[in-house]
């Protein structure tokens, strides 16, 4: 019993020394990550954008030439759409109209099932 809690204890001093080793020099996949995000964060600049036939440089000019563009893409754009009132919808008469709120006779339900 004793060596058992032993053991456990020397291996939880082992992982925790690991993982400081670990933090302090970094190992293969922790470098191979960066670099690869970092590669990736270079690979995602917009340098230049050409609009029109006009070239258009810098963070801010590209950022006000990407917002208008897709501004008047999705711009508000008043259409004339038909109304319900202009359908020509038969009303229900008042007899028709009580039959909705009546309830089912039987024979009603044995014929829908």
């Amino acid at each position: 019993m004793i060596i058992v809690c032993l053991n456990s204890y020397v291996n939880g001093i082992n992982w925790q020394k690991s993982r400081i080793n670990l933090l302090q020099e970094g190992d293969a996949t922790t470098k191979k990550f960066h670099g690869v995000m970092s590669n990736g964060r270079r690979q995602n600049t917009i340098n230049l954008v050409s609009f029109n036939g006009v070239n258009v440089e810098g963070v801010q000019n590209i950022k006000v030439t990407v917002f208008n563009h897709f501004f008047s893409h999705f711009k508000k754009v008043a259409t004339v759409r038909p109304s319900v009132e202009a359908l020509p919808f038969r009303k229900l008469t008042c007899g028709e109209a009580g039959n909705l709120t009546k309830p089912f006779s039987l024979e009603e339900v044995k014929q829908a099932v």
